[in-house]
């Protein structure tokens, strides 16, 4: 094998200087011990940038003489054509190394020591390092697509509780981007506010995380948005902390509970109310004259309990039909609901029957 370039596709390309440094690095690596590659010379940027583009290439070895991009420019244009490639620059000394190393070189190789120990161990160990950050940022891709696509939003931060990461749906419950929201305090992003008193809910305290291993916050919270909306939400807080005991880090787990909630209370209203009328029902009733009950004992007060019903209701009901009998139910709930106060309760209690509460009264007249 005494050329430097060769019909099957290469392992390493050797880009710049000479056929002759092309085969020396081949040799180099052909000799007993070492993992065998095959060394492809190429003598301009060109020429590599468009073997980068066809041909499966593990290594790149850049001269420190390439005719059409010299210097710094050659390194980073190859980088950014192939990153997943290790770039490993050869220099006649290490002057410039620090240079190379930030433009994206991953290691700087004397030209005077391509021997077979130090060329073969640096290709190896760019290679094995370029493949685990592939292995790194594929996972890394997996996990954020994983967290992107759940329903709930996520948020992890350091020690010092600033903001480290968030997916999708924490950016759209919290209306910040990621761009913006990494780096800041936790309770910068994370403004909870009680749903019935307004107080604010501080997440971080005054200082270091002093929360439970598991915090679980009320369900009655609401999450003020970067734009000032709400969003009802429950959620989880939990630290983790060293073998030493010292927090690294926290996570807090949102969900958007505004649907839930709504259907919720929902459900708890047409549980007590008529829905013919949307009066309070018979359990309703109960519970508010047991509680007008107590304060006529209370404050010794006149309490005043009315029966009300529709004379000849069921002849309407059977002769004009159920849909105008419905609509005189609920005519009639009105206008008894504009005779009484606010504080009274007017409750229908079946058919054409309407119970009424008076509460407060000074005396048994004030009932007519």
């Amino acid at each position: 094998m005494a050329a430097a370039t060769f019909d099957a596709a290469a392992s390493v390309l050797y880009v710049g200087g000479t056929p002759k440094d092309g085969q020396v690095a081949q040799a180099a690596l052909l000799q007993p011990g070492t993992e065998p590659h095959e060394v492809r010379w190429v003598g301009t940027l060109g020429a590599a940038l468009e073997r980068l583009a066809t041909t499966h290439v593990r290594a790149v070895l850049l001269d420190r003489q390439v005719p059409d991009s010299p210097g710094i420019e050659g390194l980073e244009r190859l980088v950014h054509a192939a990153p997943a490639v290790p770039v490993l620059a050869i220099v006649a000394d290490d002057s410039n190394a620090v240079e190379l190393l930030a433009a994206g070189a991953r290691d700087v190789l004397l030209a005077s020591r391509l021997d077979s120990y130090w060329l073969a161990r640096a290709i190896r160990y760019a290679v094995d390092c370029a493949q685990s950050e592939s292995a790194v940022l594929a996972e890394r891709a997996r996990t954020e697509l994983t967290l992107d696509s759940i329903g709930d939003g996520l948020l992890t931060l350091d020690e010092s509780l600033r903001i480290t990461s968030l997916n999708r749906m924490a950016e759209n419950m919290t209306g910040w981007v990621r761009a913006d929201a990494i780096g800041e305090r936790l309770d910068g992003v994370v403004q909870i506010v009680n749903a019935t008193t307004r107080e604010a809910v501080t997440l971080s305290g005054d200082g270091a995380l002093s929360w439970r291993p598991v915090l679980e916050i009320a369900p009655d919270n609401v999450l003020i948005r970067r734009n000032g909306t709400e969003l009802a939400v429950e959620y989880k807080a939990q630290q983790f902390r060293d073998v030493t005991g010292r927090m690294t880090g926290a996570t807090v787990v949102f969900r958007d509970v505004t649907t839930r909630r709504a259907l919720s209370l929902q459900m708890a209203h047409l549980a007590s109310h008529d829905p013919l009328t949307d009066l309070p029902n018979r359990l309703l009733l109960s519970d508010r004259l047991g509680r007008s009950l107590e304060m006529v004992r209370r404050y010794k007060r006149w309490l005043a309990v009315l029966f009300i019903d529709i004379d000849r209701f069921k002849y309407i009901n059977d002769s004009l039909g159920h849909l105008v009998g419905d609509e005189l139910i609920r005519s009639v709930a009105r206008e008894i609901t504009k005779c009484v106060r606010s504080s009274d309760t007017v409750s229908r209690h079946g058919g054409d029957e309407f119970v009424v509460v008076l509460s407060e009264l000074e005396h048994a007249e004030d009932a007519a």
